[in-house]
């Protein structure tokens, strides 16, 4: 279905995106988990710190989906995340907090599979080894430090 989506302005509002400056990921095996996790992180890492709901919302997300990545969140870590994802969305003073609500929310909302098994601890892609998740979401970070 998301392949198949147009790119205008409609048509990504319908799927709750917008075009702009921004960023696509296609994820082939990179867990998306991990990925999440690292895209908030950066959002944590690079908000403007100016706007008390997204320096305390990137944070707080950034950690609910690092505890995820890493085996240690619980159901209610989860649905904390769940809830920032609606509630703190239009709350920043730019689209960094938006930005950040929409990785939660497309994590919560399209793999759910995929956080259920690391709740569960029986994600495949991270049993095989390292997360995925640092191309180029990490890598990008590395390089800007």
């Amino acid at each position: 279905r998301v392949l198949e989506t147009t790119l205008d302005h409609e048509t990504m509002r319908r799927v709750g995106s917008g075009l702009g400056a921004g960023a696509i990921a296609l994820l082939t095996d990179d867990c998306p988990v991990a990925v999440a996790a690292s895209v908030l992180a950066y959002f944590d890492r690079e908000n403007a710190g100016q706007c008390g709901s997204c320096f305390n919302g990137t944070a707080a997300m950034a950690a609910a989906a690092g505890a995820l990545r890493d085996g240690a969140a619980t159901k209610e870590d989860v649905e904390r995340l769940r809830r920032w994802s609606v509630l703190l969305r239009g709350r920043g003073a730019c689209a960094t907090l938006d930005a950040a609500t929409n990785v939660a929310a497309g994590l919560l909302g399209e793999f759910p599979g995929e956080v259920t098994a690391h709740l569960d601890g029986t994600c495949q892609g991270c049993a095989r080894g390292a997360f995925r998740a640092d191309r180029p979401y990490e890598a990008e970070a590395l390089r800007l430090a």
